[in-house]
């Protein structure tokens, strides 16, 4: 049986782009899983799926090996700017993403409040690199690194055209999973947009309106340019520059 699938990343609106998947699966009274885990070290996806009966995968955290296991899927993919994931992990994991089962995240925590920000962005950029939970390395920004973006069955999307114009990226998306067949379903989508906007998930505020204890702070691309002064810059072009070539933020390390 084909699985359809979402595959995200850590800080590149997960939580959002789960909610509209779900409210798109419950029409089709899809069997609908979310994961946001890599899961123990004895973990295997593909065996877990079939136990839930799964038709419907939301993997929050998608881990490329795990990934491989899965014989017959279709997906889209969904990526953020790296700079971004950094200060958007920043924001959250100092004041508002909870702690419960992710130990490793209250030392993370205690150190971002006794530092200024521009020290917090250089322990963000490491903290992302390994992004340890409960006691497993998930390697956020290696991840990125590792995965196959040449898969015919995966449509790759960057969350930055998803905020842009979530209709037609969305639309773009649930046709590739042949989950749009009609005017109803399309329908159906507006609504769970509707939802599930910015403004109805951060209380009220639009998008740019920034609420830094919020874990939806402030819905923008580009916010990287508010926080990172040259050393920042210097730091991420040395260790994370290639990265941002491969998955097309940059076309060289002059920026």
């Amino acid at each position: 049986m084909e699985i359809l699938c979402y595959f995200g990343h850590h800080k590149c609106a997960t939580q959002w782009i789960s909610r509209v998947c779900h409210a798109m699966t419950s029409r089709r009274h899809l069997q609908f899983t979310y994961l946001d885990y890599f899961g123990p070290p004895e973990f295997h996806l593909s065996r877990h799926l079939s136990s839930e009966k799964t038709e419907f995968l939301a993997y929050a955290n998608a881990d490329p090996v795990q990934v491989a296991t899965i014989s017959s899927f279709k997906a889209f993919h969904v990526i953020r700017d790296p700079r971004d994931i950094v200060v958007s992990g920043y924001f959250s994991h100092k004041n508002s993403h909870h702690v419960e089962h992710w130990p490793e995240l209250v030392p993370h925590r205690r150190r971002l409040n006794e530092v200024s920000i521009d020290a917090g962005l250089f322990l963000e950029m490491d903290f992302s690199r390994s992004l340890w939970m409960t006691k497993l390395e998930v390697g956020l920004l290696d991840s990125l690194a590792d995965w196959d973006f040449e898969q015919e069955n995966i449509l790759e999307m960057k969350y930055e055209n998803l905020i842009e114009n979530p209709l037609a990226a969305f639309t773009r998306a649930f046709s590739f999973l042949n989950l749009l067949g009609s005017d109803e379903d399309r329908a159906h989508l507006q609504k769970a947009i509707d939802e599930y906007s910015f403004r109805n998930l951060s209380g009220g505020r639009q998008q740019g309106q920034e609420d830094q204890r919020s874990h939806f702070r402030k819905g923008v691309a580009g916010d990287w340019k508010e926080y990172f002064n040259d050393e920042h810059k210097a730091r991420f072009k040395s260790e994370f520059g290639d990265l941002l070539i491969k998955l097309g933020y940059e076309k060289n390390l002059d920026w």
